[in-house]
């Protein structure tokens, strides 16, 4: 196994304000490649309710580890930021194809030999059980999404706010005209339900849709914080 398949993202999601916590935790493993975004909870109160949550504003925090050191990290911040408790917020790990030299140097500068068979025989053992769908679509339609991925079981999600780069161009190519303000829905469901919930989410919220919504889906390889 290669050192460009054992480097993961891993994505954790919670109240905003509380993203410092979680970078703390990354930092006691001398890890320091991480992005902070701003977004919102799904502004649905039965999904709400059923979280737990009275606060929808969330902070979105994006970092690159090595799969050797994602399940410690991982247990560590699930136990240090209480994900275990409705509403807490979640965090889920996402492959990745490849990486530059410098990260991958980076990210594997502290490791001894030791923790790389561990990982790699962790890494060996996992089995994907949840996938993040994720739909980039025409500002406002959040709502439009959500009922649908809810219809289809899916419980609720994280919206983050975007600019569309290049619209002429991919407008041209699907022959409508696309708006460059977006909202992005990140969705974690089940692997069995994944194509139920795009489904749905294409009929009512699709590219021919005044949503204009483009779908993508990737698996999760480990995940936290859901019931």
């Amino acid at each position: 196994m290669s050192r460009n398949d054992q480097i993961k993202l891993m994505v954790t999601i919670v109240t905003r304000g509380h993203s410092e916590n979680v970078i703390k935790m990354f930092k006691q493993e001398h890890l320091g490649l991480h992005y902070v975004s701003l977004g919102l909870g799904t502004a649905n109160s039965e999904i709400l309710d059923y979280f737990g949550v009275g606060e929808t504003e969330k902070e979105i925090v994006f970092s690159l580890v090595p799969s050797v050191k994602a399940a410690k990290i991982m247990e560590n911040i699930k136990s240090g930021m209480n994900l275990r408790l409705p509403g807490k917020g979640i965090i889920f790990i996402l492959p990745l194809t490849a990486v530059n030299k410098v990260v991958e140097r980076t990210l594997y500068n502290d490791l001894d030999p030791q923790e790389l068979e561990e990982g790699e025989m962790e890494e060996m053992e996992n089995q994907v059980q949840f996938s993040m769908v994720m739909a980039i679509i025409n500002r406002g339609f959040v709502d439009d999404v959500m009922e649908a991925a809810k219809g289809a079981g899916a419980r609720g999600g994280t919206v983050i706010h975007a600019r569309g780069v290049g619209n002429e161009e991919a407008g041209k190519f699907f022959g409508i005209t696309l708006q460059p303000e977006k909202d992005i829905v990140m969705i974690l469901v089940p692997h069995k339900q994944k194509v139920a919930v795009m489904q749905a989410i294409t009929q009512a919220a699709g590219i021919r849709t005044k949503a204009h919504g483009i779908l993508v889906s990737l698996p999760v390889e480990a995940f936290g914080g859901i019931s």
